[in-house]
């Protein structure tokens, strides 16, 4: 079964910086960092059977997100069971400097409940 706990530590392995569920709180504020979360539930319209799909948004600030970085992310959240839709790209500005982080946003689904083969 895939549990935040399992998403967490595979980002922390792929990602190398720092990865909190949710939010992060003003005393873990970093500059660099992962963030995750549980976006809701959906059903496709056409469909035969009954699904329900799990989305999970992960949003990656770091000074330079390389191609070669978000390849691993969408590989290894595949292997955990993901499946990749899609991704935007950004910048966040660091605190009140003319300095800015790549971010980029992926959105990934994963099966939840399936009923009516």
């Amino acid at each position: 079964m895939l549990t935040e706990e399992n998403i967490k530590q595979t980002l922390e392995l792929v990602a190398e910086l720092p990865v909190f569920y949710g939010e992060m709180s003003e005393s873990e504020e970093e500059s660099e960092y992962v963030l995750f979360y549980r976006d809701g539930f959906e059903r496709p319209e056409k469909s035969s059977q009954i699904t329900i799909i799990k989305r999970i948004v992960i949003y990656v600030c770091k000074g330079e997100i390389t191609d070669e970085l978000i390849v691993a992310i969408v590989d290894a959240m595949e292997k955990i069971g993901l499946k990749f839709q899609n991704s935007d790209a950004a910048l966040e500005q660091i605190g009140d400097t003319d300095e800015y982080n790549d971010t980029e946003t992926f959105v990934f689904k994963h099966l939840v409940k399936r009923d009516g083969c």
